[in-house]
Parts: C-alpha cells; sequence; structure tokens
C-alpha cells in the first residue's frame, strides 16, 4: 500500500526510513507541457519508495486529490543513505547541495547498461494519455495536478520495476557505484545549474530567424546525454541550440544581460587532436597550431593563405577516421602512434566485448555493434565520450571558481568544444586571467577567446600578459 502523506505521523514515518534506508524518489512535475522548462514548472507529487522495507509514499505539493504541503516541507526531509532518483535534476535543483553527492540518476543507470533509455511515456498509463490529450485541447497546464494519484503511482512502480531490473543487470558489471555516481555529480548536476542559467535575447532578432516562440527577453536551454557517446544535445522549445549556423547571424539574437558587459567564448584549438594526443601519451603542447605542422609534414612547405589552412583542417580530422592515413604514418609521428592506438582499441573492443572511458563507462558491443562498428567508428565513438566526460570536469571546475569568487559571470553556453559566459565589465579581467587555466585542465588543450555584445559577432581576443 502507498501512503499519501497527509499528517505529522505519516511525515516522521516518511522521515525515519530516509534516515536508514536508501530510496527511489521520482518527482512528478504538475505539466507536461514540453514548452515549460521543469525549472519553471511546480511540483505535483513526489514518490519515494523505500528499498530495504519496500513502503511506498507520496508527499502532494499541488493535486487536486490530496491535502498539499509546502514545498519547505520536501526541503526539510533529511537523507542519509543513497538516492537513486528518475529525472534527477529536478532533485539537484529542488534539495540542498549537502544532498548531492548521495543522488545516482536512474536513466543514468540504465544508459550505462544499455546505452539507451526509455522514455517516460513507456511508463505511462492509458489514463496519463487521455489527460494529456484532453488538457492539451483545453489549454489546461497543469495535467499531472488532475490525473488520478492513483495512477501517478502506477507510473511511478512501473519506473521502480524496470530499475530493478536495470540494477540487478549493473550490479553484475560493476563491483562499485562510481561510474553512476560519476555521470550523475558530474554531468546531470552540472547540467541542472548550466539550464538554470536564461539566456538573455533580442526577441525581435530572434523571430528573424523564425524563432516565433519567443515570448520574453530570456530563455532557457536543455541538454541531454542519452546519445550514442554522451555527447550532449541541446534543444528546447522548438530551437536546437546546436544547429545556430556562425553565418547569416542565426545566433545574433544571444544578447549580454547586463548593461555594461559582453559575451566571452572559450573555445579549444585543435581540440581532438590535443585530446587524442594526450590519451596515447603524445605530447602536442610545444605546437602552437597543429594544422600547421601536418600540413607541412604532410606536404613539405607551408599554407599559402588562410583560405588553404580552412579548406585542409577538416580533410585533417578525417584522416583519423580512414585508412588514408596508412599513406602518412611515415611522414608524421603522431598518426603512426594513433594508428596503433587505434588498432589496439579495436581490438580490445572485439576481444572483450566493451571499451571503456575515463569516468569508468563501458561502452557494450552489444549495445552498438548494429550501427556497423569498424575501428574508425569506434575511434570517433570514444573521442566523443573522452571529450564529453572531461569537458564535464571543466564545468564543474567553472562552477566552483564563480560559486567561490560569488560572481555575477553566467555559463550560459557549452558546445562541445567551447564555453560561453556573459561576464560584467568589472569582472572581466578576473575572468580573461582564470577561465582559460580552468579550461585547459590538464594542460593538454590550446584556448582562444572571442568577446562581443552578442553571439554573431565575437572577435578574436588577445589572452595572456
Amino acid at each position: 500500500m502507498t501512503v499519501i502523506v497527509e499528517s505529522e505521523e505519516q511525515f516522521k514515518e516518511l522521515q525515519d526510513g530516509l534516515s536508514n534506508e536508501s530510496c527511489i524518489a521520482i518527482p512528478i512535475l504538475s505539466t507536461t507541457k514540453e514548452s515549460i522548462h521543469y525549472l519553471d514548472s511546480d511540483i505535483a507529487l513526489v514518490y519515494f519508495y523505500l528499498i530495504e522495507s519496500e513502503r511506498k509514499y507520496v508527499l502532494s505539493f499541488a493535486h487536486s486529490e490530496a491535502i498539499n504541503l509546502d514545498r519547505e516541507e520536501l526541503t526539510s526531509l533529511i537523507f542519509k543513505k543513497n538516492i537513486f532518483a528518475y529525472n534527477s535534476k529536478i532533485l539537484y535543483n529542488l534539495l540542498d547541495e549537502v544532498y548531492h553527492e548521495l543522488i545516482f540518476d536512474i536513466e543514468v543507470i540504465e544508459y550505462l547498461v544499455k546505452n539507451t533509455v526509455k522514455g517516460k511515456r513507456e511508463y505511462e498509463t492509458q489514463s496519463h494519455s487521455r489527460f494529456n490529450s484532453f488538457c492539451e485541447k483545453s489549454k489546461i497546464i497543469h495535467t499531472n495536478s488532475l490525473v488520478p494519484i492513483v495512477k501517478h503511482i502506477e507510473y511511478c512502480e512501473k519506473i521502480v520495476e524496470s530499475f530493478k531490473l536495470v540494477h540487478e543487470e549493473y550490479g553484475e558489471k560493476y563491483e562499485s557505484y562510481e561510474p553512476a555516481y560519476n555521470f550523475s555529480f558530474y554531468m546531470m548536476r552540472n547540467l541542472m545549474k548550466l539550464e538554470s542559467q536564461k539566456l538573455a535575447v533580442d526577441i525581435e532578432e530572434a523571430r528573424k530567424n523564425n524563432n516565433k516562440n519567443f515570448t520574453s527577453d530570456s530563455v532557457r536551454t536543455l541538454y541531454n546525454i542519452f546519445s550514442l557517446t554522451s555527447r550532449p544535445t541541446n534543444h528546447f522549445n522548438g530551437l536546437n541550440y546546436y544547429s545556430l549556423s556562425k553565418k547569416d547571424n542565426e545566433r545574433k539574437f544571444i544578447i549580454t544581460r547586463y548593461d555594461n558587459s559582453e559575451l566571452i567564448e572559450f573555445d579549444y584549438n585543435s581540440y581532438y587532436f590535443r585530446l587524442l594526443g594526450a590519451i596515447i601519451g603524445y605530447d602536442l603542447s610545444e605546437i602552437d597550431d597543429i594544422y600547421v605542422y601536418m600540413f607541412k609534414a604532410i606536404e613539405g612547405r607551408d599554407f599559402e593563405n588562410k583560405e588553404e589552412r580552412d579548406e585542409f583542417k577538416p580533410k585533417a580530422l578525417r584522416l583519423l577516421y580512414t585508412k588514408i592515413i596508412d599513406q602518412y604514418v611515415d611522414k608524421v609521428e603522431f598518426f603512426k602512434i594513433a594508428k596503433i592506438f587505434k588498432e589496439e582499441l579495436y581490438k580490445t573492443y572485439m576481444t572483450t566485448g566493451k571499451i571503456e572511458t575515463p569516468l569508468g563507462r563501458h561502452i557494450y558491443k552489444k549495445n552498438i555493434e548494429h550501427n556497423d562498428v569498424n575501428e574508425n567508428k569506434l575511434l570517433s565513438y570514444y573521442l566523443n565520450a573522452c571529450e564529453t566526460e572531461r569537458n564535464f570536469l571543466v564545468i564543474e571546475s567553472i562552477f566552483k571558481f564563480l560559486d567561490e569568487k560569488k560572481s555575477k559571470t553566467k555559463l550560459i553556453l557549452y558546445y562541445y568544444d567551447s564555453f560561453l559566459f556573459d561576464v560584467p565589465d568589472d569582472e572581466r579581467d578576473s575572468i580573461l586571467d582564470n577561465i582559460p587555466a580552468i579550461i585547459q585542465l590538464d594542460s593538454i588543450s590550446s584556448i582562444r577567446a572571442k568577446s562581443g555584445k552578442n553571439y554573431a559577432e565575437l572577435e578574436n581576443l588577445k589572452l595572456g600578459k
């Protein structure tokens, strides 16, 4: 039986359980509208399943069938054991940071095992579907506040049973929860922090590029790491941020939020090559321009102009992922060592059925072999995964620095190889002095910077004194 908590005695009973047992926690937003961000939605219910005793509780905050509690009641709960959370970003936002180290994301664990996750629609009941349809037609926003609580309980029980099966499989493959912790704490938690930083926008400029969903001078982002390689997407309310072109002024609507401020972008120079160099133990730190180094080794001369260099950049990257690299292993030592690593990585993949990333994630052959994985494609998957994991360690350090400084500067966008900040003028020097070293992390990267009043018109900045 599930207890709907409506008395002090029932609340104390739940608190006693959370003090002694690990739990599964499932927050349910009041709205199902995808155009409303989870950070802007009310909480309808939170379902708790105590793992050892199998007791079940529901806290209601915005539902028509129960006595609703204040949100402070949720934040007053004391957790002493692990919290296995569905939609963990919601809990990271709601709970005090002292509990963040206890949170493990249920979907992360499923992803680590299967390299994919079920969508929430797979857990919903027919009642959910009917209410979603009715509320959509009636333009009612708070759908989940109307869906019967018993149906929400049924939905949560499906998630619990699914997690138990995944948990058993996960436990067989890992000695500890370290990979799940790393992905939950460093990725999901920091994505919540990143998504909490709204982008300031020029609405008129946005509408010029058919972004008609913008109704205010700020917008949200929404990242998703559950891809083949965990390389995130960023898509919310009809806008794919990663598809915004550097040309045609598609990025121009993203502006600074302060009167006296500017956008500053830091990005990596030749990131993939430097990252691979660090992995294979080939030091590229003394090479200022990797493309010049490679072109000169291959062609025996320097670039004639910037256009020739720009044309060579994508060709150089493709060399890593094709057999053409064989033609140049005698000319470029880096390619020779990279080719050996690529072959060894594929051999490990074929003989053990998996490869392992720096944060301990196992990419299993059975989960990706349907993509006709060869050694070139496997190297691409591996580097994408390594890039993402490293970047989230960087983002963790960035937030730590900004928090310690009580900075007004905001990290507002993360791309695969760049970070965009909204920087007040009085913090400009501090950001330029400190952020490059943080982004370099382990000194394998070469950093560039640009600045401007909008994201389409950034000009090169000179770093260093």
